[in-house]
C-alpha cells in the first residue's frame, strides 16, 4: 500500500485538477457547429481550424483568434458558427481553445 502511496495522490491530484478546470469554464448556453463548405466537400478537401477565444463577464458571445489557418473557406464557417455561441455571464474565462476538424465524407 506505502509503494501505490505516490501513484495514488498524483492520480488524485489530476482528477481534482481537471474537475476544477472544468468548473471555472462559464457554461455554454448555445451551440451552432460550422457547416461544411459545399466546395470542399465536392473537391474531398480536408482541414482543420483552432480557435483561440476570449469570453468576457459582459459578453456573451466569445473574442475570436484564429490561430492555424487551413483555407479561408473553413475559417468562414467557423467564424459564423461561433458568433452563436452564447455562454453564461459573469463567469469570464480567457484562452479557452477548440479545434475544428474537417474531413469529407469517403466517396
Amino acid at each position: 500500500m506505502k509503494r501505490n502511496l505516490p501513484l495514488i495522490i498524483l492520480l488524485s491530484s489530476l482528477v481534482m485538477g481537471c474537475t476544477q478546470h472544468k468548473t471555472d469554464m462559464p457554461r455554454q448556453l448555445v451551440k451552432a457547429l460550422p457547416q461544411y463548405p459545399a466546395y470542399a466537400a465536392a473537391n474531398y478537401i480536408k482541414g482543420r481550424v483552432d480557435v483561440k477565444f476570449d469570453i468576457g463577464a459582459d459578453v456573451l458571445s466569445p473574442e475570436l483568434s484564429l490561430s492555424v489557418r487551413a483555407a479561408p473557406l473553413f475559417d468562414e464557417q467557423v467564424v459564423k458558427a461561433m458568433a452563436k455561441w452564447r455562454f453564461e455571464k459573469d463567469r469570464p474565462c480567457k484562452g479557452v481553445k477548440k479545434t475544428f476538424i474537417f474531413s469529407p465524407s469517403a466517396p
